[in-house]
């Protein structure tokens, strides 16, 4: 019940409103959480599959290794043959070339994400500190943190990402010609080595 003679529409608002800036603030808090959990979740993911390209390609560094020094010890193979297996030696290096573009595509898509949820933050505390009149001081200053970590974190990565394209560019090559030029290359090795083994040329 208002009480008429010490009516104060500012502060009578802002009492009435505290329950629920509360709630917005701890629903805040909850989704900040969830973000970085699944942010979290997908840095430990992209951590796995570096460990796994790193396994990746020592195998198929061995196997290329070994492919091409068993044709240059072994002259009965025919010449088709010899081909068809580099050919698949290539396409397997092409394959260690596409494994790490995923990886940096999926790096990329983490720093976007991430962008977008620090986004979203900074425009919810601004509401909550408006529309509510919340202190919401701590929680500015974790975001502010955030923000200072995240503009190192894009500087670095922007640098690799700079470094790659210039390689990209100088061997006029990209992610899409890469796969392309992998599957190619396994075609032509699997028909050469077919028609290696039953012409003997």
């Amino acid at each position: 019940m208002i009480d008429i003679k010490n009516f104060n529409p500012g502060k009578d608002l802002e009492e009435f409103l505290k329950p629920y800036g509360e709630k917005a603030l701890s629903d805040f808090r909850d989704k900040v959480t969830e973000d970085l959990k699944r942010i979290s979740e997908r840095h430990k993911s992209l951590l796995k599959d570096s460990e796994n390209f790193r396994l990746q390609l020592i195998t198929i560094a061995g196997g290329t290794i070994s492919i091409f020094v068993a044709l240059q010890g072994n002259f009965d193979i025919s010449l088709l043959t010899k081909l068809g297996f580099a050919c698949l030696g290539m396409s397997l290096i092409l394959g260690v070339a596409s494994l790490f573009f995923g990886l940096e595509s999926k790096r990329f898509e983490i720093q976007l994400e991430e962008s977008s949820n620090l986004f979203q933050q900074k425009q919810a505390l601004d509401f909550l500190e408006k529309f509510y009149r919340l202190d919401i001081s701590p929680e500015k200053e974790i975001l502010s943190y955030s923000e200072s970590f995240k503009k190192e974190y894009d500087t670095d990565l922007k640098k690799r990402q700079k470094q790659i394209n210039k390689i990209l560019n100088f061997i006029h090559l990209d992610a899409q010609k890469v796969e392309n030029g992998q599957l190619i290359l396994f075609m032509i090795g699997i028909i050469l080595i077919v028609l290696g083994l039953f012409l003997r040329v």
